[in-house]
């Protein structure tokens, strides 16, 4: 038979292990998680009334926009899509995108190519099918240079072509 183990007084400790002092062991500093910016206050005016509305508040990330009751903007017009454009904030930008409609979104007279959004400034004119709609932004964001009207933005993630 075995004596038993003799104790010492001292604790013995791995690093890791519970009881491990924090000698000689690095702690990575806690990260900051950045907060989300609110969505600047900006509208749709209904220049035609085709939606009932004569002002939309944008107050979301992303406004639907169509014939569907679920969307944000509802176009209660058989040649509107179901769900026609979106208007999105993202990277301080808001941003106009068709969502592969039968009838196409215009921006300025231009028609915005389908997955393929166009920043948006204030004061321009969105039309789905005919129906005019006019944005605004309540200050203009941001400031500086923010591109030509319509100017293509890519995808969240991807690097633009220099």
């Amino acid at each position: 038979m075995r004596p038993p183990p003799r104790h010492t007084g001292q604790r013995h400790t791995w690093p890791g292990s519970r009881g491990a002092g924090t000698r000689g062991q690095v702690r990575a500093p806690a990260r900051a998680v950045p907060a989300t910016p609110a969505v600047p206050k900006a509208e749709l005016i209904d220049v035609d009334n085709v939606s009932g509305l004569k002002t939309l508040a944008i107050h979301k990330r992303i406004t639907r926009i169509g014939r569907d009751p679920d969307n944000d903007l509802v176009i209660p017009l058989e040649t509107v899509s179901g769900l026609h454009a979106l208007i999105e904030y993202r990277d301080g930008f808001f941003l106009l995108e068709d969502q592969r409609s039968t009838n196409r979104t215009y921006l300025g007279g231009e028609a915005v190519a389908s997955h393929a959004p166009k920043r948006l400034k204030s004061g321009d004119e969105i039309r789905f099918n005919g129906c005019a709609f006019v944005f605004l932004l309540e200050q203009q964001l941001p400031s500086g240079d923010t591109g030509e009207r319509g100017e293509s933005i890519p995808p969240s993630g991807e690097a633009s072509d220099p």
